[in-house]
């Protein structure tokens, strides 16, 4: 609905950033098979269904960018975040196959791979004693990076998951 209350709106759509997220901390025997699934749709499944809800109106278009929020955990992954590391490479893995196809029509797709972002979900894992403030990147800094590749400003690393380490 989103991306077809943006085409009716504006006649296009140029970029899609998807950025959702469920992190739960468990054991990985606590993962039950609901817990799993219920991680994959929302870092996997849908932004998959967005990206193939708005590839055909890209291709029309001529050209667009999406823009997919990973984490750094995608390829080191924390301890406790079993599904969550898994859903977010195989975000990962479909923006570079998203990447490859596109080519041929101008669109572009970025995975950007934060490490731990000062945000409530953050917080809602780890304690600060566990993650000091100074450890975790402020939201604006991974927001640039989102804002580059939407703009056109990182086309060299369309394809790429673009890691983004805590200080």
């Amino acid at each position: 609905a989103m991306i077809d209350q943006c085409v009716a709106r504006l006649g296009r759509l140029d970029v899609l950033v998807n950025n959702a997220g469920a992190a739960p901390l468990a054991p990985i025997e606590e993962h039950t098979p609901e817990l799993i699934r219920g991680v994959f749709e929302v870092n996997t499944i849908g932004p998959a269904t967005a990206m193939a809800h708005a590839w055909p109106i890209m291709r029309r278009q001529g050209g667009g960018r999406i823009v997919n929020v990973s984490s750094l955990s995608s390829v080191d992954p924390f301890t406790g975040l079993f599904a969550y590391a898994g859903s977010k490479a195989a975000l990962n893995v479909l923006t570079k196959a998203a990447s490859s196809e596109g080519r041929e029509w101008s669109i572009r797709c970025f995975c950007v791979a934060p490490g731990c972002v000062e945000t409530p979900m953050l917080r809602g894992l780890y304690a600060e004693e566990e993650v000091p403030r100074e450890r975790a990147l402020p939201p604006e800094a991974v927001a640039r990076i989102i804002v580059d590749c939407a703009c056109g400003e990182r086309d060299e690393d369309s394809g790429a998951t673009i890691l983004v380490p805590s200080p």
